[in-house]
């Protein structure tokens, strides 16, 4: 496998003692996070690009990609630890993933850090279904705070991007979940204005673990983690990672 493929900012920083995966919402890329890429020099930031989701709906699907995402990893071990974030559909990829690679491979994640999204053991709360349509997923976007009314219109974004979104909840809804529980700490985050996970929701992430949970709330919709809040979160994520190794947060 390509791993720059996977891994288009590259991997092995510098100086770096352990590595955290970072997995991007629906439509979203790698470049959601070139804020986090200096969240430590002890930190190997290291996003996953999914494969290209403007293929053909048939060739790719849920399993297809966790099972690329998963090989990635596995691949790129360098027996440093290693950490998991993911937002959204992220999250649900970011689960999966640390299950996968522990029953796959060995490789057991430190933590999973899961944002803006109901536990991979509960239903959405959500209407909106793949089956309604690309017209009903738009006005689903502007309900989560995602897309505007003017980007919408753009000719660009509806016949490049849209569609990717448009798959990208397709491999979501795909997913069916077997009673998969992890035995890594999982840290949780909320936006305080998301109504489809809410501190309630994002809470019964605590289900699918054996081990420690813990959920912190922030201010702002579905995209909190990279709006107002982005530095909040990069510390919160940064403050975690070092403690559990016993290192000071300072570094």
């Amino acid at each position: 496998m390509k791993l720059d493929r996977i891994f288009p900012f590259g991997l092995g920083k510098t100086g770096a003692v352990c590595r955290l995966y970072c997995f991007h919402h629906a439509g979203g890329s790698v470049c959601t996070f070139r804020n986090w890429m200096k969240m430590s020099p002890l930190i190997d930031v290291a996003p996953l690009e999914l494969p290209d989701r403007s293929c053909d709906p048939s060739e790719l699907t849920f399993k297809s990609v966790l099972d690329d995402m998963t090989q990635a990893i596995a691949e790129a071990n360098d027996s440093k630890p290693f950490f998991i974030y993911g937002h959204s559909l992220g999250s649900l990829f970011g689960f999966q993933t640390a299950w996968e690679l522990e029953k796959r491979y060995g490789l057991k994640a430190e933590r999973l850090f899961a944002a803006g999204r109901h536990a991979p053991s509960e239903e959405t709360s959500s209407s909106f279904r793949y089956s309604q349509g690309i017209d009903a997923l738009e006005k689903e976007l502007i309900r989560c705070g995602m897309e505007s009314d003017e980007l919408l219109s753009d000719k660009t974004f509806r016949s490049v991007f849209l569609p990717i979104i448009y798959n990208d909840y397709r491999l979501n809804e795909e997913y069916v979940y077997n009673g998969e529980i992890l035995d890594i700490p999982i840290t949780a985050f909320n936006g305080s204005e998301d109504s489809d996970a809410d501190g309630n929701i994002v809470d019964k992430w605590s289900k699918v673990t054996s081990s420690d949970f813990e959920r912190y709330e922030f201010s702002g919709n579905h995209f909190f983690p990279y709006g107002d809040e982005e530095q909040n979160v990069i510390r919160l994520i940064r403050e975690k990672i070092l403690l559990s190794l016993g290192i000071p947060s300072s570094k």
